[in-house]
């Protein structure tokens, strides 16, 4: 079962939940999740409760790492950096994704992205609201958190 935030996209901002209905729908999924682990059905319920944990906005206080291991190729070859960014590092159709993936669009997007909030510089281009890889980033950051700051000058 897959479940994930509700985006409201700013249109219907007004059905956006609010602090308490999010603190009672992550104790409705950590029941739901007791429940679909003794009948043993697939779920994603810790990630959503990490996003909600880290809140719609959580890209403005952690650094991304998703240029270091993610990226998304479109159907006309547009390498993009993830699914909601749509700033392209390249086309296969004139490069290789090695290429692409080692190229000064990625290199460049992986530097300014390392530090928290540094995919604000993107903003025009990619909607990191309830980041889809949050989970991802967090778990890298919990191990990077502590050699991160020798590394970035």
């Amino acid at each position: 079962m897959a479940f994930d935030t509700y985006r409201d996209w700013q249109e219907f901002t007004s059905l956006a939940l609010s602090p308490p209905q999010i603190q009672s729908l992550c104790q409705d999924l950590m029941r739901v999740r007791e429940h679909l682990e003794s009948i043993s059905l697939d779920h994603n319920i810790d990630d959503v409760l990490i996003k909600y944990k880290l809140g719609e906005d959580a890209w403005r206080q952690a650094a991304c790492y998703i240029g270091w291991f993610f990226t998304r190729i479109l159907v006309d070859g547009t390498v993009v950096p993830c699914p909601p960014c749509a700033v392209s590092m390249g086309n296969l159709t004139e490069n290789s994704l090695e290429e692409i993936w080692n190229g000064a669009d990625y290199l460049n997007f992986r530097r300014k992205t390392l530090v928290p909030g540094g995919s604000k510089s993107y903003s025009d281009w990619c909607d990191c609201n309830w980041c889809h890889h949050v989970k991802d980033n967090y778990r890298v950051y919990r191990f990077l958190k502590w050699i991160a700051p020798n590394v970035v000058k």
